[in-house]
């Protein structure tokens, strides 16, 4: 499967996960508190602001694409570490 042929998530999803999340956070929790919370978790990982924009879909500069086709693996261990920093262990999940 190629980049361009993943789904985009529209309305309807992102409504359905932020209903979801209520229900399950006693409403204390927003769908919108998530991505600010996973955009700033990647922004002070290694991977810094770079790719915390490639992560939420705004890959719009040519090192921003270059840093997403050329240093996936790099980007993997950021995106872990920057977790790690929080006390969250992707790798056991």
């Amino acid at each position: 499967m190629q980049f361009r042929e993943l789904n985009t998530v529209d309305y309807d999803r992102r409504k359905a996960c932020h209903t979801l999340l209520a229900a399950l956070t006693d409403k204390q929790v927003a769908f919108m508190d998530l991505r600010k919370y996973h955009y700033n978790v990647n922004y002070r990982s290694p991977m810094k602001e770079q790719g915390a924009e490639i992560l939420a879909g705004r890959a719009r500069s040519t090192s921003a694409r270059h840093y997403l086709l050329n240093m996936i693996d790099e980007m993997v261990d950021h995106y872990w570490r920057g977790w790690l920093t929080y006390g969250v262990d992707l790798k056991s999940v």
